[in-house]
C-alpha cells in the first residue's frame, strides 16, 4: 500500500511538473482600442527631433549612437496611444515619455515590450494633454505610424489556445515515466531506502517543526515589542513588519539547531552545512528588497521565464514586462511603503498580456523556470512567482554544495568557508547562473580531490562520470571555465584501474566543450561584441588589436591582473550584496580561507597532493582569470583601451576552492577537537552573514 501511494505521488509530481510549463498565468487581458475613434496619426515625417538614430523615407529606424529617442509634438489630448511597427526579426522594448510642460520624467512614462510576432502595441495612457511625446529607440525597427485614440483603451480577455490535447500528451508521458521509474524500482528497491530514511530521521524531523514552532513563537513576540517601540517612536500606530518577522524567527531558529547538530559535526559536518546554508538562503530570499537587486536581473529573469513554458515560448503580462524593460518598478526602493506600492502594481498588471518573449535558456535557468511555472499554475501572484523562482536555484547549490563536502575526507571546512560567502548566496538567491558555475566547480573538484585523499581505493568509473559531468555543467553557462576539463587528466594513474576508458572519458568531454566553445566563440566575434560596452567596442576590432601588439596587450593584462587578483579586491566578492551594498567581514573570511587551507588536513592528505598537481591546478587559476580578463576585453572593451572593462570580482570565485584545495598539500597539523575547529569556522561565517543581512537588506524594509 505504501508503494501504490509513493507512485500515485510520483505520478503527480511529474504530470504537474509538465502542465505548469503550458499554462500562462491567470485570466489574462490585452488593451485594444476602438478603431474608428482615432483623432491623430504620425508617421516618421513628423517627426521632430532624432537623438542617436535616423529613419528611411519607409520608416524604417537604426540606432547611431547612445540613448536613441524620436519626438514627436501632440496638438490635441488623447485617451490612448498606439504605436504600428513592421513585422520585426526580434523582440524590442519601447518607453513612451509624456512632457506636459514640465519635462520627460520616469513617473511619466509608459513601457511596452513588443514581440516579434506583433506589429502594434497600445499604450494605455489613460487621458493626457502633453505637449510632446517622446519614443525611446532600443532597438531598430520599423515605426509605420503613431495613432491617438480619443477612448481610453479596452481590457479584453487574451484568448489561449487549447491545452486539451496537450494535457492528455503529459499524462502519457508522466504514465511512461512513473512506469520507467517502477520497473527501476523492483531492481534497485529505493523506495523501501526512503522509507527507511524517513522513519530513522523521524525524531529529527519532529524536533525541526517544534523548534521552528517555538522560534516563530518568540520572532512574532520580539516584533510585536519592536514595532509597539517604533510606532510610539514615530508616533504612528502599531507596527508590524514581516520581513523584520521572518529574519527574527531565523536567527532564534538557527541558534538551538546548531546546537542540537554539534554531536555529529565531527564526520558530518556537511548536514549543519545544509541547514545554515538553507536557513540563511531562504532568509535572504524573503528579506531582499524586491526589484533589480542583483546584477543582470532582467536578462537572467528573461531566461528563466523561458524555462517556464514549453518551447521557450513564454507569455509575458506588464508586470513581466517592466522587470524586462527595467522600469522604475524595477528599480530598489528605499522604505518599505515605496517596495509595497511597487508589489501591489505589479501585482496589478500580472493580468495585463504584453507580448510573447520566444528564445532558448541557458541549462542553469530551468530549475527556476520550473518553479515559476509551478507557482504560476497554482495562481500565485507576481511577487509570489517572482520569488518562488528565486527557491529552485538555493536548493540546487545548497545541495550540490552538501554532496561536494560529503565527498572529501579533509578539507571540508575550506569549501565551507568560500561556500558561505554573502556574495555566493546572493547569487544563489537571485536570477543568475552564477550559483550552477560555483557549485558544479565545487562538485567536480570535490570528486577529484576526494579520490586522491583516498589512494587505495581504485576510482570507479561512475565517480568519473560524476567527475567529467560536474565540470562540464560547470562550464556550459559560461564556458571560459571550460580549462577545468583538464583537471581529471590530473588524477595520479596508480588509482586508475581501467586507464584507457578513464582517459577516454575525459578526452570526450573536453572535445565536446571544446566544440561547444568553438561555437560560441564564432557567435561572439561575429555579434560586434556587447553594446552594454558602449559604440567603440569591436570583438574583431580587438582581437586584432591584441593580434598586432601582444607585448601591449600582455601589459594592460598583468596590470589588471596584479589588482584583479590583490588581497584589497577581496571585499568585491565575499560581501558584495549587487545593488543593495556592501557589507562587512571579508576580513573574517580572509582569515578562514587562509586559516582553513592552512590546518584543515588529516591522515589524508599526506600523500594526496604531490607538487605536479599544485603547479598545475595554479597554472589553471592564473590562466582562467587571464581568459575571463580578456574575454571581457574583447568583449566588453573599446579597442585598445588600457585597462579591462566588465571584468566582475565575483568571476574569481569559482576558482577559490580548486586552488585552495591542494595549495598547501598536506598542511599544518594541529591538535584540536574536530567539533570545536568546524564550529570555529562555521559559527563565524554564519554570523556574518546574520548581521549582512540586518545592516544591508533589511534596512530597506524600515
Amino acid at each position: 500500500m505504501k508503494r501504490i501511494c509513493l507512485y500515485l505521488v510520483v505520478f503527480l509530481v511529474i504530470f504537474i511538473s509538465l502542465i505548469a510549463r503550458i499554462f500562462p498565468s491567470k485570466t489574462l487581458y490585452i488593451y485594444d482600442v476602438v478603431e474608428d475613434d482615432i483623432i491623430g496619426t504620425a508617421t516618421v515625417n513628423d517627426i521632430k527631433e532624432f537623438h542617436s538614430c535616423k529613419s528611411d523615407k519607409n520608416g524604417n529606424i537604426t540606432i547611431t549612437g547612445v540613448d536613441a529617442y524620436i519626438v514627436f509634438n501632440v496638438d490635441k489630448p488623447y485617451s490612448a496611444l498606439v504605436m504600428n511597427v513592421g513585422a520585426s526579426h526580434n523582440d524590442f522594448q519601447a518607453q513612451v515619455f509624456f512632457d506636459s510642460g514640465e519635462g520627460y520624467s520616469e513617473s511619466n512614462s509608459l513601457r511596452a515590450y513588443f514581440s516579434k510576432h506583433k506589429t502594434a502595441m497600445v499604450f494605455a495612457s489613460g487621458s493626457k494633454s502633453p505637449k510632446s511625446i517622446r519614443i525611446d529607440v532600443d532597438a531598430p525597427y520599423k515605426l509605420e505610424s503613431v495613432e491617438l485614440h480619443s477612448s481610453e483603451a479596452i481590457p479584453t480577455p487574451y484568448k489561449n489556445e487549447n491545452y486539451l490535447l496537450k494535457c492528455l500528451v503529459m499524462a502519457m508521458i508522466s504514465l511512461a515515466l512513473t512506469g520507467a521509474i517502477f520497473i527501476l524500482d523492483l531492481k534497485f528497491n529505493f523506495s523501501q531506502k526512503i522509507f527507511s530514511f524517513l522513519f530513522k530521521k523521524r525524531k529529527f524531523f519532529f524536533t525541526i517543526i517544534a523548534l521552528l514552532i517555538v522560534s516563530a513563537t518568540v520572532a512574532l513576540v520580539a516584533e510585536y515589542i519592536i514595532g509597539h517601540f517604533i510606532a510610539g517612536m514615530s508616533s504612528a500606530g502599531n507596527y508590524f513588519s514581516i520581513y523584520r518577522f521572518v529574519f527574527i524567527t531565523s536567527v532564534v531558529f538557527s541558534v538551538p539547531y546548531i546546537i542540537l547538530c554539534m554531536k555529529s559535526s565531527d564526520k558530518k559536518i556537511e548536514n549543519v552545512f545544509l541547514g545554515i546554508c538553507l536557513i540563511l538562503g531562504i532568509t535572504m530570499i524573503i528579506v531582499t528588497p524586491f526589484g533589480h537587486n542583483s546584477w543582470d536581473t532582467d536578462s537572467h529573469y528573461k531566461w528563466a521565464l523561458r524555462a517556464s513554458f514549453l518551447n521557450g515560448d513564454a507569455v509575458i503580462t506588464k508586470a513581466e514586462s517592466a522587470i524586462l524593460a527595467g522600469s522604475d518598478n524595477a528599480a530598489i526602493k528605499n522604505n518599505a511603503n515605496e517596495i509595497t506600492q511597487v508589489i501591489c502594481n505589479l501585482n496589478d498588471q500580472y493580468s495585463v498580456f504584453s507580448g510573447r518573449e520566444q528564445g532558448s535558456a541557458t541549462i542553469a535557468h530551468y530549475p527556476s523556470g520550473f518553479f515559476i511555472a509551478l507557482a504560476r499554475m497554482f495562481g500565485g501572484s507576481f511577487y509570489e512567482i517572482f520569488t518562488f523562482g528565486k527557491l529552485a536555484n538555493l536548493i540546487i547549490y545548497a545541495f550540490l554544495c552538501y554532496f561536494a563536502i560529503k565527498k572529501l575526507k579533509s578539507g571540508k571546512m575550506i569549501l565551507i568557508v568560500i561556500a558561505l560567502f554573502p556574495t555566493n548566496l546572493v547569487l544563489a538567491t537571485s536570477y543568475s547562473y552564477d550559483y550552477w558555475v560555483t557549485a558544479f566547480g565545487f562538485l567536480g573538484m570535490a570528486y577529484f580531490v576526494g579520490e586522491l585523499q583516498t589512494p587505495e581505493k581504485p576510482m570507479s568509473i561512475i565517480d568519473t562520470i560524476v567527475m567529467c559531468v560536474a565540470f562540464s555543467l560547470m562550464a556550459l553557462p559560461k564556458l571560459v571555465y571550460a580549462v577545468f576539463l583538464v583537471v581529471p587528466f590530473l588524477m595520479k594513474r596508480e588509482k586508475l584501474t581501467k586507464p584507457k576508458l578513464y582517459y577516454t572519458i575525459c578526452t570526450l568531454t573536453i572535445v565536446s566543450m571544446l566544440l561547444l566553445l568553438a561555437i560560441r566563440s564564432f557567435s561572439v566575434t561575429s555579434s560586434g561584441g556587447d553594446i552594454r560596452g558602449g559604440t567603440d567596442v569591436s570583438a574583431v576590432g580587438q582581437i586584432s588589436f591584441i593580434i598586432s601588439q601582444p607585448v601591449h596587450y600582455a601589459k594592460i593584462l598583468l596590470n589588471f591582473l596584479r589588482v584583479y587578483l590583490s588581497i584589497g579586491s577581496t571585499r568585491e566578492y565575499i560581501v558584495h550584496y549587487a545593488y543593495c551594498g556592501i557589507g562587512v567581514g571579508s576580513t573574517v573570511f580572509v582569515i578562514l580561507m587562509i586559516l582553513t587551507t592552512l590546518t584543515d588536513k588529516n591522515n589524508h592528505d599526506i600523500d594526496a597532493y604531490n607538487w605536479w598537481t599544485r603547479i598545475a591546478v595554479c597554472v589553471l587559476f592564473l590562466g582562467t582569470a587571464a581568459a575571463i580578463a580578456t574575454a571581457l576585453y574583447i568583449a566588453f572593451t573599446p579597442v585598445g583601451y588600457e585597462t579591462i572593462n566588465g571584468c566582475q570580482p565575483r568571476y574569481i570565485i569559482p576558482l577559490l576552492y580548486p586552488l585552495l584545495s591542494v595549495l598547501c598539500g598536506r598542511g599544518i597539523r594541529i591538535k584540536m577537537n574536530q567539533k570545536i575547529y568546524n564550529y570555529a569556522c562555521l559559527v563565524p561565517c554564519f554570523f556574518v552573514n546574520v548581521f549582512d543581512i540586518a545592516t544591508v537588506l533589511l534596512k530597506h524594509w524600515a
